[in-house]
């Protein structure tokens, strides 16, 4: 018997140097297919999302229960200022998905 995806969780913690109010770096967390074709974006955390410690998140993976998929986690750092100050460094541990 097969089992089906129920959550995909990790911790993650994001700390910046940004000077922008506007979100400049991000961190996408995305779900595949078997043959690597984007199949939703979960969620986007950015420099405006900066904060001391982690965080746990939690996300509903139970559309995909019973296929395949990868998960990536896609970062991003810009410096709008090209002067090379301003960087965000986006964190992760503790990454599983859960299944039943």
């Amino acid at each position: 018997k097969g089992c089906s995806v129920e959550k995909l969780s990790f911790w993650y913690h994001i700390d910046t140097s940004e000077p922008e109010p506007t979100p400049v770096d991000t961190l996408k967390v995305e779900v595949l297919t078997a043959t690597g074709a984007l199949s939703k974006m979960l969620v986007t955390y950015s420099n405006r999302n900066a904060h001391n410690g982690y965080v746990q998140a939690t996300l509903n993976m139970g559309h995909w229960a019973g296929t395949t998929i990868k998960i990536r986690f896609v970062g991003t750092d810009t410096d709008p200022t090209g002067s090379g100050n301003f960087t965000t460094n986006f964190v992760l541990d503790d990454i599983a998905l859960s299944a039943v």
